[in-house]
């Protein structure tokens, strides 16, 4: 009987544990994988993390990077303090268990929009160090901070003009210009302003200087200026017509690129992107690569150049004698800038900020804190940038 017993029994357990190695085999070990509403975040805003996990886990842990975890499917996490964070899931069925760590997945960063005490346009900023910087704007509007933007006090410019471009030499010397060929110059700091000759009743619409003697200003039908003097005098080089400059870039005392365009009155768009290698005597047109106006242009060295044209950013690695789209937007970017060979920021219309870490290859849309069209952009340091645009919008982008 014990025998028979012994032998039902053991026929029970075979069977049970076939039916219980059939359905642990029908579970298949899960394959741990997820993503984020983002992967760049201003500081304080709220994350969504989705599971992505293959074969039904059934159990899952969040690990963010900052402290915080998680037992939840899907799940939210916020972010308190700037950095990058590493994030990890693990998941779990009966079947086992799997991990996926994504490094540097999170970047936090902290953007602010600064108190600028006008509600003027705002068309260009310009940072001297990570305290002292300069914004100019509509109706003469001059601003200057020495707190890193903290606050900002209202410099007398003794004009109602529209200033569309400012560039400090020094800590002290800088220009400024803007409509009816006005060019202002401070030799302490913003306290007092001259006004130098330029020589032209046309709008200006950009300034540069390759040292504290030579500077350039271009503007309305295609004027090229250039000061040898320190802005005492102003020469005109070139030929003038119908077409607009936008900006003026050197990167040396011989290699630089001016870019602009218009309107037809024919119809369609006629850009303009003109490249100078011996100080402005003579240029070399490029807008053949090109369909669009062109609104900004910016150097990392002298075979490497980074132009904003519509809604596109072109990048040209041989001097400009070849160029290649890298994104396109919804809308235009107005200005673009490189911290170094391979960080950039470039900013739009509607408040759009994109950033690159990797020569352009890739562009990273920023959150987006407002919808003002934004102009300009300027650099203390690696760690910081400042915007400004419309309705007095001056913004700060730390980490």
């Amino acid at each position: 009987m014990k025998d028979i017993t012994f032998v039902f029994i053991s026929i029970l357990f075979a069977s049970s544990f076939m039916l219980s190695c059939k359905k642990d085999n029908s579970t298949e070990i899960p394959i741990a994988d997820f993503e984020s509403s983002s992967t760049i975040i201003n500081v304080g805003d709220t994350i969504q993390f989705i599971d992505k996990s293959l074969n039904n886990p059934s159990s899952w842990i969040w690990s963010f990077g900052d402290g915080n975890i998680s037992t939840q499917k899907n799940t939210l996490n916020i972010y308190t303090e700037t950095g990058t964070y590493t994030v990890r899931l693990v998941v779990r069925n009966t079947a086992g268990t799997d991990s996926i760590i994504k490094k540097d997945y999170i970047k936090v960063l902290k953007i602010l929009s600064l108190e600028s005490g006008t509600s003027n346009h705002l068309n260009s900023v310009s940072f001297i160090n990570s305290d002292i910087g300069y914004v100019v704007g509509n109706s003469g509007t001059i601003l200057k901070t020495t707190n890193g933007g903290t606050s900002w006090m209202s410099l007398s410019s003794g004009t109602t003009s529209r200033f569309s471009s400012v560039c400090f030499v020094t800590q002290d010397i800088g220009y400024v210009v803007g409509e009816g060929g006005i060019i202002l110059k401070t030799l302490n700091g913003g306290t007092t302003w001259d006004n130098q000759n330029s020589g032209v009743i046309l709008s200006l619409s950009s300034v540069c200087f390759t040292d504290i003697d030579t500077g350039y200003a271009v503007g309305s039908q295609r004027t090229i200026l250039k000061t040898t003097y320190g802005g005492k005098t102003w020469i005109q080089l070139g030929e003038n017509d119908y077409y607009p400059l936008s900006e003026v870039y050197f990167i040396n005392s011989n290699t630089g690129f001016v870019v602009g365009g218009s309107w037809s009155s024919f119809g369609g768009v006629v850009p303009i992107i003109h490249k100078t290698t011996d100080g402005g005597n003579s240029w070399i047109g490029l807008s053949k690569f090109f369909n669009e106006i062109l609104l900004s242009v910016f150097m990392t060295d002298t075979n490497i150049i980074y132009a904003s044209c519509g809604t596109n950013i072109y990048n040209s690695i041989d001097g400009g004698s070849s160029w290649l789209q890298q994104t396109q937007s919804e809308v235009s970017f107005t200005s673009i800038l490189f911290i170094n060979d391979s960080t950039g920021f470039a900013v739009g219309i509607n408040g759009v900020t994109v950033k690159t870490i990797d020569e352009g290859s890739n562009w990273i849309t920023l959150p987006k804190i407002v919808d003002e069209n934004l102009w300009s952009l300027s650099f203390p340091d690696i760690s910081v940038a400042y915007a400004v645009g419309d309705n007095g919008t001056i913004i700060k982008i730390e980490n």
